[in-house]
Formats: structure tokens, C-alpha cells, sequence
């Protein structure tokens, strides 16, 4: 079958005026002749492009991007890591507190969202869901449930007050130099906002190791702005 120019504009107005796509198109039908149904052919073309034409644009919504990554579209995967992969890194090492072991997290971590994606329900933001993956593959990595110090489960939770002036810098070396158990879970409970019960979960301890870790890392950090 002939594309006339009379098939072209009849596509054309189906397909809602894509001009940047009609325009690549017309090139391309007016001097080809193949038996099949226009409209079938020209969809699966107009599918294809258009995701192009989408990702290319950034106009994009959380769950189209989602629906590309299911599909294994490589730009719509390499968009999202590209989007999130700063954030996660951040994440992965405060816990891990090693450059290349944070690495190794991070990229295992992406492996298991793309895996998981299907799974993946709107009841969270996509990033939160991420977080969640990131911080249990930190989490198992380092086999952190073994590393907490011993301490009576009775140890009541304080409010953490730091001195009136220390710098960012400051802060940061000062949780990173907290043991690795307590400094886990302030970085969980003060940093990622999760709760106690969520914490226990993740680390398979009691709340009450959850709340004195916490009180023991708040403790260290007022010691060590003090004498900064």
C-alpha cells in the first residue's frame, strides 16, 4: 500500500498533532510502500519515538518513569538512577562509613529497584521506597545487627542538645566517629526519620536496644561538639 499525503494527515490528527514525530514520519512513509494497516504501523513507530521524545524533554511523571523501567527501557533506567543516585550514596555511606564499600551498596541497591520495580506500589514517593532498599542493603552489608555495644534496655531516650556553635564539618566527623552500632541507629532515628519500630525491624534488636543505642550516640555527640 501507497502512504499518500491523505493517510499522513489522517494519522495526524489521531495521534493528537505530534509534529516533532508526524514530521520524522512523512520522510519516511512517502517513500515506502509496505503491506500492512497504516494506523498499526504507525502506532507502534509513534510508541516508540514518543518515549524517546519524553525522556528527552524531562517532562516526565513518576509513574511513567516507573512504567519505562518495568519495560527495561535503558534511558528511562539510567534517568532514574541518575535522579536518585546522589541522595543514595549519601545514605549508604553515612552507614557504611567506608568510600568503596558505599559504592558496592549503591549499585547493588539500584540492582535490587530495578528487580523490585514491579512490586513497587504508590503508597510512598518512589525515593522513599528507594531509601527503604538503600538502607537495608547498607544494613546487610555490614552485618550491623552484631555490632551493638551492650547496655541496659532501661536507659531512657534524651533529647539531643548540642552545643550553640560547632560547624557542619564538625557534626559530620562527629557522627562518623560514633561506634557503629549507636551511630546506625541515631542516623536512622535523627537522620531518616524512622521510628524505633521500624528500627528494631531492620536491625532485628529490642526497642529497648533501639532507644539506649540512640541515647549512647547522644551522649558521645554532646561529649565530642563540646570538645571540639
Amino acid at each position: 500500500m501507497y502512504y499518500t499525503q491523505e493517510n499522513l494527515e489522517f494519522l495526524e490528527n489521531i495521534f493528537f498533532h505530534k509534529t516533532f514525530i508526524i514530521n520524522y514520519l512523512k520522510k519516511y512513509l512517502l517513500s515506502f510502500r509496505y503491506p500492512v494497516q497504516p494506523f498499526l504501523y504507525f502506532s507502534s513507530l509513534y510508541i516508540e519515538t514518543n518515549q524517546t521524545a519524553l525522556l528527552s524533554t524531562h517532562d516526565i511523571s513518576e509513574n511513567e518513569l516507573v512504567s519505562l523501567c518495568i519495560a527495561k527501557n535503558r534511558n528511562a533506567q539510567q534517568m532514574l538512577f541518575e535522579k536518585y543516585k546522589k541522595a543514595m550514596f549519601t545514605k549508604v555511606f553515612r552507614l557504611l562509613n567506608d568510600y568503596d564499600e558505599a559504592n558496592d551498596a549503591l549499585q547493588e541497591g539500584f540492582i535490587e529497584v530495578f528487580r523490585s520495580l514491579p512490586d513497587f506500589r504508590a503508597d510512598a514517593t518512589l525515593g522513599a521506597w528507594i531509601k527503604t532498599i538503600m538502607v537495608r542493603q547498607a544494613i546487610r552489608r555490614r552485618a550491623i545487627l552484631s555490632k551493638f555495644e551492650s547496655f541496659d534496655d532501661q536507659i531512657h531516650e534524651v533529647a539531643f542538645e548540642a552545643p550553640d556553635s560547632f560547624s557542619v564539618q564538625e557534626l559530620d566527623e562527629a557522627i562518623r566517629g560514633l561506634p557503629e552500632g549507636c551511630r546506625t541507629v541515631f542516623l536512622l532515628a535523627e537522620v531518616e526519620g524512622y521510628m524505633h519500630k521500624e528500627i528494631t525491624e531492620m536491625l532485628q534488636i529490642s526497642e529497648g536496644t533501639s532507644k539506649s543505642q540512640l541515647s549512647y550516640a547522644k551522649k558521645l555527640l554532646r561529649k565530642k561538639l563540646t570538645n571540639a
